[in-house]
């Protein structure tokens, strides 16, 4: 029996339906948690002032922004609204790689078919140059 590689369980992973759904939803609410914390350092307020803004328990508050909860649309725009920002949405198909963000506009290259990991690293470097 061979020895197990990342790629093999990368394989695996990716031929599975069940852990590609549970891997984008973990993604999603991992991906939310680092936004609201790179907007909290950006607004210079603390955790207790953010809460305080939202009436929320401070515990909430590191909860959310840890991502340990699997919050609502709702509390996403009540801590967009706590802390001055706006949320923006970009729903894309995998196969789609965003290859600039100049501004507020995001400009992405779609592909019929999935590429590898590799390929993308490669068009995406291509695309910058």
């Amino acid at each position: 029996m061979s020895e197990p590689t990342f790629r093999k369980l990368l394989d695996s992973v990716r031929n599975d339906e069940g852990h590609r759904r549970n891997f984008a939803q973990n993604a999603l609410i991992v991906d939310v948690a680092v936004a609201l914390n790179r907007a909290l350092e950006t607004s210079g307020l603390r955790q207790c002032d953010l809460a305080a803004r939202l009436g929320r328990s401070e515990g909430f508050v590191s909860q959310v922004l840890s991502g340990g909860a699997n919050i609502t649309l709702k509390t996403l725009g009540d801590f967009a609204y706590g802390l001055d920002c706006i949320v923006d949405v970009v729903v894309r198909p995998q196969t789609a790689i965003v290859i600039g963000n100049a501004g507020n506009s995001i400009q992405t290259l779609w592909h019929s078919t999935p590429l590898e990991p590799s390929e993308a690293a490669d068009t995406q470097l291509a695309l910058a140059a």
